[in-house]
């Protein structure tokens, strides 16, 4: 896949960990967790309590969070 945009807003989850995907915009404002598989760029943001969990060999990364949320490379 060439590219993913996941957000969340609120509460839930996107598990998209199995699909690789070039460019990935990861967005969580909430609870909310997102786990994905970028190979070229990941732009994640994360602003309350939620969680974004990346793998891949993503060379362009950028990576904002704001409050208890994490971002994690797994």
């Amino acid at each position: 896949t060439n590219n993913i945009d996941a957000t969340i807003s609120g509460s839930g989850n996107i598990d998209c960990s199995s699909v690789s995907c070039n460019d990935v915009f990861a967005h969580v404002s909430g609870s909310g967790n997102i786990k994905v598989f970028a190979n070229k760029s990941i732009d994640a943001k994360v602003s309350g309590s939620g969680n974004i969990y990346y793998k891949g060999s993503a060379t362009n990364i950028n990576l904002k969070s704001s409050g208890s949320g994490k971002i994690i490379k797994a």
